[in-house]
């Protein structure tokens, strides 16, 4: 036990000391965002506010996005950044105390975690970037579904609506897919009540309004007033903004050199750590040979 315990237990602690800042970063935003989304908001209303210029959506329809709230759209991400936060911070304090300590059964669990770690990270990056499908599917069908049972519609306060909406004003998409995601839904029934001076003209839409490239053309639309009961007319089309899935996607190739970069600098960080803790290990073994 010499130069090579010392050297790679200081560096350890360096290198995790990097991780723990990373968990407790991830920790505090998850909890912010659970428990004081209020927050959030305040913090993101010019963000919203250069949306709705962006938007253009006709005061006539009722759709005010001023009661979105970025904490819905990231909202469901909370406890996974609490989550990601703990392990994190859980794998530092291991770490911490098996180098310390000198604890060699602590930092053969430690290497085994890294080992775990490290493999599927590069996993996860093989199947992103060869094998997408994989994980595309599961994906999809999960939020697919709760368009059909939970979606509302746009003036709706619900979380999960509020973070659909969000996300489409956000993102300028529609849906997982497309404007077809929204023809079955449970809980909203299609319909869009514009003001036409002292009255309403009432439309079924096809997707949400947001779902519209350009929304301005429902400044318009046919007179319902005068039909028979029980008969409505469809909504003007529009030219639907491709899926949010899609979207997602599309940004996250935008910055792909940016992740690219990030994901390499932490597996380096990680691979480095793994051969320090084997070194370790093989320092404190009992039957080591030499002097």
């Amino acid at each position: 036990m010499g130069s090579i315990t010392s050297c790679g237990t200081t560096l350890i602690v360096l290198i995790n000391t990097l991780f723990g800042l990373i968990g407790l970063v991830c920790l505090a935003g998850g909890v912010v965002v659970k428990f004081k989304a209020d927050l959030i908001d305040k913090a993101t209303e010019p963000i919203m506010g250069l949306v709705k210029g962006q938007l253009k959506i006709p005061e006539q329809l009722g759709v005010d996005i001023e009661n979105f709230k970025i904490s819905e759209f990231i909202g469901g991400a909370a406890t996974a950044f609490i989550l990601i936060g703990s392990f994190l911070l859980g794998i530092v304090i291991w770490a911490y105390c098996g180098t310390c300590c000198k604890s060699q059964w602590m930092l053969v669990i430690y290497a085994a975690m890294l080992s775990a770690i490290i493999l599927g990270e590069v996993a996860f990056v093989v199947i992103v970037t060869n094998k997408r499908s994989m994980i595309d599917d599961g994906i999809k069908s999960s939020l697919k579904e709760s368009i059909s049972d939970f979606y509302e519609g746009d003036k709706s306060m619900s979380a999960l609506s509020l973070g659909w909406n969000a996300l489409m004003a956000l993102l300028k998409c529609c849906g997982v897919d497309g404007a077809t995601d929204f023809r079955n839904t449970s809980n909203w029934e299609h319909m869009l009540n514009v003001s036409e001076g002292q009255g309403q003209v009432t439309c079924r839409l096809e997707a949400p309004v947001l779902c519209c490239a350009d929304p301005s053309g429902f400044k318009t639309i046919p007179n319902t007033n005068n039909r028979p009961a029980g008969q409505i007319a469809e909504c003007p089309g529009c030219d639907y903004n491709q899926g949010c899935y899609d979207s997602i996607w599309d940004l996250i190739y935008q910055h792909q050199k940016i992740a690219i970069g990030a994901l390499a600098g932490i597996g380096a960080f990680q691979l480095i750590l793994l051969i320090l803790t084997i070194c370790i290990i093989k320092d404190l073994s009992p039957n080591k040979v030499g002097p």
